[in-house]
């Protein structure tokens, strides 16, 4: 993730992807939440550069929503089903509180949602600001809804928007840790 901006966890059913994921994210969270990041003279590795403004979890399957705030980090765990690429567009635009980019026709909005991420990440402060998005259970996803998704974010710069997928069956074009059942993925692996 801290190479590439983008990772995708697959492997079957119940072998625990969530879970690094889940694990992965917490410690994105914890280096936010700390403010830890890159020192002036250069990161001891490139995890150090793990730092967001936003972090935020969507997942393809129905549950709860968890949402929590503080100091300049917001963490918006939003377990509620994303069918569709518009799903997943709101969930950004609600974060951000900038509901407006979502009028007009898709490619409108798609362009909109691009530029509010990018301003977000480079504000004129200079001071960077990046996402990180963990889209959960992707094979829940017709593949034009997951083509969508993955276009979506793949339009993005990678230190604006950081990207983590679990899916059962390869999904992006992220690299990919192939988890099996015997398999034990340490979350610092994938960092």
């Amino acid at each position: 993730l801290a190479n590439t901006g983008a990772v995708a966890i697959c492997g079957p059913g119940g072998i625990g992807k969530t879970a690094v994921a889940d694990m992965v994210f917490a410690l994105c969270l914890a280096r936010s939440k700390a403010g830890s990041g890159p020192s002036t003279t250069g990161a001891e590795h490139p995890a150090d550069s793990l730092v967001f403004t936003y972090l935020i979890r969507v997942t393809a399957k129905p549950s709860e929503i968890d949402r929590m705030a503080f100091d300049r980090v917001e963490v918006v765990t939003e377990n509620g089903q994303i069918r569709s690429l518009q799903h997943l567009l709101q969930r950004i635009a609600d974060v951000l509180e900038r509901k407006e980019h979502l009028a007009g026709p898709i490619d409108k909005r798609l362009i909109s949602l691009r530029k509010l991420i990018l301003e977000h990440a480079r504000p004129m402060d200079g001071r960077r600001r990046p996402m990180l998005l963990m889209i959960d259970n992707c094979e829940e996803f017709d593949a034009q809804t997951m083509k969508s998704i993955t276009d979506f974010v793949d339009g993005i710069d990678r230190n604006d928007l950081a990207v983590i997928f679990t899916s059962r069956l390869p999904t992006s074009s992220a690299p990919t840790v192939h988890m099996t059942p015997l398999m034990r993925v340490d979350a610092q692996q994938v960092v």
